[in-house]
């Protein structure tokens, strides 16, 4: 679960949840942030319906009066990846990395030594690169991961959308970035700030690290509720 809110005051907040945790019972997770908007996510609760309560405070013990919520968790499991199927991509390498490699599939394996990779041995490359993958059913996707390959650190940012609709993906609902000192074969997860809904996932990448359309991925990871 994530609580997620906007601070115009420039002053530090204290955001507090009340909830019930699985391994302690009854708890309270508090983040301080002056940041203009910031999210508390929480982990770890009981798989059941219960009153959560936020409060507001100033940095310095003080609070409001709480604001309670019901909300019933999901439960959070690995999702198989490699039941998805790929149905959209921007390009992928067939011919120039072997008979496996540089198929926007190799994402969706299991095995972090194969990767897709965006064509090179002919003209077609373009930012942003994407792929888009049927899920089989809807899904609740609370962290999403990629896998650069491993040798080559030219994918940078990943923007993830979720839908229902594999023509009308909306707004993203989350970005993995990579930095300098991120290593090729790096495998960077990502909490989604509000859990995200939907069959279908589409991963864009709209940059690299050397600037130009080739970019390669080796897996995509999640995870989330297969029962919403």
């Amino acid at each position: 679960m994530s609580v997620t809110w906007e601070n115009t005051t420039g002053k530090e907040v204290a955001v507090k949840i009340n909830y019930v945790d699985k391994t302690n019972g009854k708890t309270s997770s508090v983040k301080n942030s002056r940041k203009q908007a910031d999210t508390l996510s929480i982990d770890n609760m009981v798989i059941e319906t219960q009153v959560v309560e936020v409060q507001v405070g100033d940095g310095k013990n003080a609070y409001s009066t709480p604001k309670s919520f019901t909300v019933t968790p999901l439960f959070e499991e690995d999702i198989n990846q490699k039941s998805w199927t790929v149905i959209d991509f921007q390009s992928e390498e067939t011919s120039g990395e072997g008979a496996v490699n540089g198929r926007a599939s190799c994402t969706i394996d299991g095995d972090l030594t194969t990767f897709w990779h965006s064509v090179w041995t002919s003209s077609g490359a373009e930012l942003p690169a994407w792929i888009t993958y049927d899920m089989k059913k809807e899904i609740v996707l609370s962290k999403v991961a990629t896998t650069r390959r491993p040798g080559n650190t030219s994918l940078k940012t990943v923007e993830i959308y979720v839908s229902n609709n594999p023509n009308d993906f909306g707004e993203k609902v989350g970005t993995i970035a990579y930095v300098s000192g991120d290593s090729g074969g790096a495998t960077k997860w990502v909490a989604l700030p509000v859990p995200a809904r939907g069959r279908y996932l589409k991963l864009k990448m709209p940059d690299s690290t050397s600037g130009s359309a080739v970019l390669s991925m080796a897996e995509v990871q999640a995870k989330g509720s297969t029962n919403p």
